[in-house]
């Protein structure tokens, strides 16, 4: 029998029974990686009306849901909340199970993203977030999490989906070595204090990722401030590849690979522009989601698109081996933080600061 959401009448599938009862990813370890019950639904991805300038929000909210880890969690080990009127990650539940039904009605996805869109506009996070504006489509990626945190039952929640990664543009250079010579680069301190002997001294400062994030964010920091309040787009071209190894960067892994699984892109300037995902769907094939278009796709469009598109988030899932994608979430670890330049986002990312000293 299915579930009533309160939604207009929309109804929601009811979860497996014997789906365990958690609250945060860190608690249930055994979380797949890989598409489950009618999350692998052969029914193709869903698009999202927009009534107003929601491509920001339609597509962030695309590339989430094609990241299998993140809605395994969502529908299968959030569950029981005594908050489920007020819970925003309990209105994301809703929204998932709806998305991936197998024959679901469009009117009432859209009902159930209209909910969503409505709890976030309650939260202290977003309740003075001007929704009829065009907006940056990661910042709202960022208010939905800390939403999501500040509405869950727990001080906070541990959800696949709290690792980011800021990469500053730099012209025809890959991905991989932008990481390398700036994110992860040695900088040199020259007024380091010893903890020990409390001397002071020049010393060397190196950036590691001490967790191995199961998903990862990549967001190319393309608006920069020009002057005081202007902000301009950079449209120059990053090489990415589909596959990400970040094994260089790892603190005590010998191999640390990723897959890419979706991608939000934007045309236009900063002022003016517009939002869409390509993603890969549950049967293998990548889609291209424009607000409520859906079509065909390839990978390709989704690393060079073309036509004015340039990519400007990255979802990739960490790959435990060759054949099986599962693992779970460390929550531990601590978040080192850059300004980058001419950049309004910072730049977080689970890593630890390594200083050698030259005393």
């Amino acid at each position: 029998m299915p579930k009533d959401s309160g939604m207009n009448g929309v109804q929601i599938p009811v979860r497996p029974q014997e789906a365990p009862v958690q609250n945060s990813i860190s608690e249930s370890p055994e979380i797949s990686a890989r598409w489950q019950r009618q999350s692998a639904s052969p029914s193709p991805p869903k698009g999202f009306s927009n009534a107003h300038v929601m491509c920001y929000r339609n597509s962030m909210i695309q590339a989430l849901l094609h990241i299998p880890k993140l809605v395994n969690w969502l529908e299968d080990y959030h569950d029981t909340c005594p908050k489920e009127n007020r819970c925003t990650i309990c209105a994301f539940q809703r929204l998932s199970l709806l998305y991936w039904q197998t024959h679901p009605n469009s009117k009432d996805v859209n009902q159930s993203m209209a909910a969503l869109t409505a709890n976030l506009k309650t939260t202290a996070t977003l309740r003075t977030w001007r929704w009829s504006r065009q907006q940056d489509a990661n910042e709202f990626y960022m208010f939905l999490v800390n939403a999501m945190i500040e509405r869950h039952s727990r001080s906070r929640v541990v959800s696949p989906f709290e690792y980011r990664l800021g990469v500053p543009i730099r012209k025809d250079v890959r991905l991989e070595d932008i990481l390398k010579t700036v994110t992860f680069a040695p900088a040199n301190v020259s007024d380091y204090e010893c903890e020990k002997c409390k001397k002071k001294g020049r010393a060397t400062q190196h950036a590691r990722l001490t967790t191995t994030p199961d998903i990862l964010e990549i967001d190319f920091l393309r608006f920069q401030q020009t002057g005081r309040g202007v902000y301009k787009k950079n449209s120059s071209h990053v090489p990415f590849s589909s596959n990400l190894d970040l094994s260089a960067f790892a603190e005590g892994k010998s191999t640390l690979q990723y897959r890419l699984l979706s991608v939000v892109q934007h045309m236009g300037s900063f002022a003016n522009g517009h939002y869409r995902c390509i993603a890969k769907s549950p049967s293998g094939v990548w889609e291209e989601l424009d607000d409520s278009s859906v079509r065909k796709s390839r990978i390709s469009e989704a690393i060079n698109p073309g036509g004015g598109w340039t990519p400007y988030s990255l979802f990739y899932a960490r790959v435990e081996d060759d054949a099986h994608l599962n693992g779970h979430v460390n929550g531990d670890g601590q978040v080192l933080q850059r300004e980058s330049e001419g950049s309004r986002h910072s730049n977080h990312t689970s890593s630890h600061k390594r200083v050698k000293s030259h005393m």
